[in-house]
């Protein structure tokens, strides 16, 4: 089944823009539960223990919406080309 024959909940198609846009929300959202964490436990951390996770939490959220974006950009391709 293509993306565009998906239907939400709200019964509208669903497109590979909106997936993807759906996708990256997602990771916003596990990055801010990652942090969240973090913060609970900041008091028993080093300042450069604490910088290394946050740039950890962070260097796999911009790998995750890398790789996001460049699947859609994969996938808009492919649709222009009419496959």
């Amino acid at each position: 089944m293509k993306s565009t024959e998906l239907r939400g909940p709200n019964g509208l198609r669903s497109s590979a823009s909106g997936e993807a846009i759906e996708e990256i929300v997602r990771v916003f959202e596990e990055g801010y539960r990652a942090t969240a964490a973090l913060r609970s436990e900041a008091d028993r951390l080093t300042p450069s223990q604490l910088e290394s996770q946050l740039g950890a939490i962070e260097r796999n959220m911009l790998r995750r919406i890398s790789l996001i974006c460049d699947d859609y950009i994969l996938l808009a391709a492919g649709s222009s080309l009419g496959n």
